[in-house]
């Protein structure tokens, strides 16, 4: 089974999970919030000047309510890019 898709609704489990990601540095936030879709992404979010200080990532796990959950490994990549602006 890909573990990308939801199984049918008449089965009552769920293979995945949606989740919410927000990160902060600076002045500036971004939000993803996961729907479904493989390698779904973020708009850029450009700093207004020079940037330091702490780096801030949350993650939130959608809840699945009382449905059961498919026993197996749940995984996804969360890429943050740093680049200069030129």
């Amino acid at each position: 089974m890909d573990p990308l898709t939801r199984t049918e609704a008449g089965s009552g489990f769920v293979q995945r999970f949606d989740y919410g990601a927000s990160v902060a540095w600076g002045p500036s936030v971004v939000t993803l919030q996961t729907g479904g879709i493989q390698g779904q992404s973020t708009p850029e979010v450009i700093a207004p000047g020079a940037v330091s200080g702490d780096l801030r990532i949350d993650i939130t796990v959608s809840d699945p309510g009382d449905a059961p959950v498919v026993a197996g490994v749940y995984t996804d990549n969360l890429v943050i890019t740093f680049r200069p602006l030129l």
